[in-house]
């Protein structure tokens, strides 16, 4: 009889301690989605403030493939640089008439 009593014990003992774990284990699962959310929401928040300051210029680069976005900005280096230089030597060329 005594050894039937301790294998009961030790069976709730194991069962207790599984069920503990199980717990223990859902706990954390339920806090790690939370987490989760957490870190959505702050991801989010900052792609909203983002999107405050500099959607603009965001939103016109996504519309683009890369490539096509960078020979897009370099032509319009170029043009800007030419018009520059061609307001220059005009300037140039009035400045030496006067001369």
């Amino acid at each position: 009889m005594g050894n039937t009593t301790e294998a009961n014990q030790n069976f709730d003992a194991v069962v207790g301690r599984i069920s503990e774990l199980s717990l223990r284990r859902a706990r954390q699962k339920r806090e790690g989605i939370l987490m989760l959310k957490q870190n959505k929401i702050i991801a989010m928040t900052k792609l909203a403030i983002y999107e405050k300051h500099k959607g603009g210029e965001a939103s016109e680069a996504a519309s683009y493939y890369r490539e096509d976005y960078i020979s897009n900005r370099i032509l319009r280096g170029i043009i800007r640089f030419t018009a520059v230089y061609i307001l220059l030597f005009f300037l140039y060329i009035l400045m030496q008439e006067r001369n």
